[in-house]
């Protein structure tokens, strides 16, 4: 991990430092001389995809942290061991229960899965496209 966190430094310093010579000596007017601007071309190459490299490990050693502590990879369960009788898999892996003995409350996952009422257009789309007809008594606009 330290290793990551060294090659993305440096990647991202050379980058940024590339990146603030041209637009100074654009700037300002200074021609550089055409083998400084391919020196910083190719500096500039080779450090982009350093970074891409070494940002996708780190963020991949830190999926497998958290799933080594969590149990959850990307919002999916991964069975860390075995549930306990009367116990979810979730409370479980987080260790979590509040001061009477049960569950956290599940509704904040309910209000997750909670679908937002469609619009009364949208409504009258799917009646049309399903062939029904809108009630008596009501106009069309």
């Amino acid at each position: 991990m330290k290793h990551l966190q060294k090659l993305y430094g440096a990647s991202l310093a050379l980058i940024s430092l590339t990146t603030l010579i041209t637009t100074v000596t654009g700037l300002i007017g200074i021609p550089l001389p055409p083998w400084a601007m391919r020196t910083i071309g190719v500096v500039g190459l080779i450090s982009l995809p350093v970074l891409i490299y070494s940002s996708i490990m780190s963020m991949k050693e830190k999926a497998a942290l958290a799933a080594k502590t969590t149990g959850k990879v990307g919002g999916k369960h991964i069975p860390v061991k075995a549930v306990k009788k009367g116990e979810s898999a979730a409370t479980q892996a987080d260790g979590v229960r509040s001061a009477a003995g049960e569950e956290a409350s599940a509704a904040p996952v309910q209000a997750a899965k909670a679908r937002p009422k469609p619009h009364p257009r949208q409504l009258a789309a799917r009646r049309a496209a399903a062939g029904n007809r809108p009630k008596k008594g009501k106009k069309r606009k």
